[in-house]
């Protein structure tokens, strides 16, 4: 019998970054199997070493190219390629007496060219994840030049066409990647786990009182017209609102607070710690903003912000303040998990339904623990998730031992 293959795992950002897709990668890691990965990062953390079990290694794209072509075109494109080519060639070498049977790449940024070159040099059969559209990276975060976009795109499908898996944060995203080259990949997962599993009954007097307390983390991700229309929703309710907020205070636009508005500012934590601060605080809904600029309809729709995974895990409903066709919006509506708030005129009702009718919070926080053991169940997610690398790596489900 086969015991779980040996999975190279090559990433751009440091293994220890500490939320989003760091988070996210080191959770799927420390489920599967013990010592049966080992981890090439791109940029060098805090440390390089967050479990004595696992094999990593920082890997750093750093050019000796003179600082002025380096802001170059030239510059950029050296360091893409030629640089990308070395590192792959170093951390194939590193890997070998590992012996991985799969690559598993983080498909973003500089793992992108890396990835193509370790999968050219080592024949080694790869898996892709994706946690954004790659033109939503080169595009609205990363900025680059035009030609820089195109030939990252370009490298970017070549990497596709050579990888036998490929998985994202939502079914949208899986279609929209898997569309770049056309042709059909095995083994579309949904990932996206999450360690806590809310239950029933935990507010029983979230309707006692004149305050009322939302949960919200990250960043902001609303115009400063949003914002300051959800706040003018809540300054006509009759309630004292508190935020309790995981956030930098630079995300929050400087607009002027309500009355009974006030914002409570803590330092950001683990994910598990802020879901306990919720819970702890009695929030009775949580706050979820994505913007409706045209320029970010693609990330609304292909994109699965984390914050949902954290306020699904808290249990209470889910306030979406943002586009109706948003990937967010989806699961939320599709599992009764909460409303979507769209202006004072039009959403009013809906919100005050969260905040005054218990029955209706009720209903809303059912859906929201099924959104959570449906869609982000990290047992059923991780089961799915090593199916998919032993098939890309050859080993057959059936004969496989942990």
């Amino acid at each position: 019998m086969n015991a779980f293959p040996r999975i190279l795992l090559v990433t751009p950002g440091a293994i220890d970054f500490p939320f989003g897709s760091g988070e996210i990668l080191r959770k799927i890691v420390d489920a599967l199997p013990r010592q049966s990965v080992c981890w090439a990062s791109l940029k060098k953390g805090r440390v390089d070493q967050v479990d004595s079990a696992l094999s990593c290694r920082v890997f750093p794209l750093q050019s000796r190219l003179n600082w002025r072509l380096q802001r170059g075109l030239v510059g950029a494109l050296l360091m893409k390629e030629l640089w990308a080519r070395k590192r792959a060639r170093s951390i194939a070498k590193w890997a070998a007496e590992f012996g991985p049977k799969a690559l598993w790449i983080l498909a973003e940024e500089d793992a992108v060219s890396v990835g193509y070159h370790l999968r050219r040099i080592t024949g080694i059969p790869a898996h892709l994840t994706f946690h954004d559209a790659p033109e939503i990276l080169t595009g609205l975060f990363g900025r680059y030049h035009r030609l820089v976009e195109a030939l990252y795109m370009r490298r970017l499908g070549q990497l596709i066409r050579l990888s036998t898996s490929l998985d994202a944060v939502c079914s949208n995203l899986v279609s929209h990647v898997g569309g770049i080259p056309d042709d059909e990949k095995d083994g579309r997962t949904m990932v996206f786990p999450f360690s806590l599993h809310p239950t029933a009954d935990r507010y029983a007097r979230l309707f006692e009182g004149e305050t009322r307390r939302i949960g919200f983390c990250g960043s902001l991700r609303t115009s400063r017209e949003q914002w300051a229309s959800f706040l003018a929703a809540l300054s006509a309710l009759p309630f004292r609102f508190e935020f309790v907020a995981f956030v930098d205070k630079e995300y929050f636009p400087d607009v002027p607070l309500p009355t009974n508005v006030r914002i409570e500012k803590h330092d950001f934590m683990v994910t598990e710690d802020v879901v306990r601060t919720f819970i702890e605080a009695g929030v009775c809904a949580c706050y979820l903003g994505l913007y409706r600029d045209a320029e970010w309809s693609l990330f609304c729709r292909t994109s699965l912000s984390s914050k949902l995974t954290a306020y699904a895990a808290t249990g209470a409903p889910v306030i979406v303040n943002g586009p109706e066709d948003s990937v967010v919006w989806h699961y939320v509506r599709q599992y009764g998990a909460g409303v979507r708030f769209s202006s004072a005129e039009a959403s009013g009702d809906d919100l005050g339904r969260v905040f005054t009718d218990a029955d209706a919070w009720s209903a809303m926080a059912k859906g929201v623990r099924k959104l959570f053991e449906s869609e982000f169940n990290i047992e059923s997610n991780i089961e799915r998730f090593k199916a998919v690398l032993r098939r890309t790596a050859g080993v057959p489900a059936a004969s496989h031992v942990e």
